[in-house]
C-alpha cells in the first residue's frame, strides 16, 4: 500500500495504489489505484481547524484543559502547563490526573468538583494555593463536555482573580 499526490495544474489530488496476490498464485497481482484527496483534503482542513483552536487556547491568559471520565488530562493550554510546572516542579502530559500533584485535602476538593460536573452539571468555585511565597487566588468554571447527549468528560477554565481579592480585602 502506497499513499502518494498526483497534482494536476489545477487540482490537488491523492492516491492510494494497493497490490494484492491474486488467488494462490504469487505471480498473479490486482492492483487498485483509489482517488483518497477527498479524505487528505479533509484531514488537512481538519488539522488546520485544530491549530488554530490551539492557538486561540494558547492566546488565552486563562488556564484551559480537558479531561476524560477517568479524570486524564486529554489537552491544556500553554497558561495551564506553565501554572503545572512551577505549582508541581513537573510538565503535565495528556493522561496524567493532574490534582494528584496537590495536597491531599485540596486534592479532594478537585475530584469531588468534577465528579459533580461529571453529573452533567456546571460548576464554579474558588480556589486559593500558595505558589513561590505568593497566595494565588482564581475563579474555577467547570462544564461537562457533552458527546452524543452523554457525559464525556470535564472543560475547566481556570481564571487568575487575586488582584480582585486584594481589591476586596483592601476595602
Amino acid at each position: 500500500e502506497l499513499k502518494y499526490p498526483c497534482h494536476s495544474p489545477d487540482k490537488q489530488r491523492w492516491f492510494i495504489l494497493r497490490v494484492m496476490v491474486f488467488g494462490d498464485d504469487s505471480s498473479k497481482v490486482v492492483v487498485s489505484h483509489t482517488d483518497i484527496s477527498e479524505l487528505m483534503l479533509s484531514k488537512d482542513k481538519l488539522q488546520e481547524s485544530e491549530n488554530n483552536l490551539k492557538e486561540i487556547m494558547d492566546n488565552s491568559a486563562e488556564m484551559i484543559w480537558s479531561m476524560d471520565i477517568d479524570h486524564r488530562l486529554i489537552i491544556f493550554n500553554a497558561a495551564f502547563k506553565e501554572e503545572y510546572e512551577r505549582f508541581s516542579g513537573n510538565t503535565p502530559t495528556a493522561g496524567i490526573i493532574f490534582y494528584q500533584t496537590m495536597p491531599a485535602d485540596a486534592a479532594l476538593l478537585w475530584q469531588q468538583k468534577i465528579e459533580e460536573t461529571l453529573l452533567g452539571k456546571n460548576v464554579s468555585f474558588e480556589f486559593t494555593y500558595n505558589l513561590e511565597n505568593e497566595k494565588k487566588h482564581v475563579g474555577v468554571f467547570l462544564y461537562p463536555l457533552i458527546r452524543n447527549k452523554t457525559v464525556a468528560g470535564v472543560t475547566g477554565f481556570v481564571m487568575n482573580i487575586t488582584k480582585r481579592k486584594a481589591a476586596e480585602q483592601a476595602l
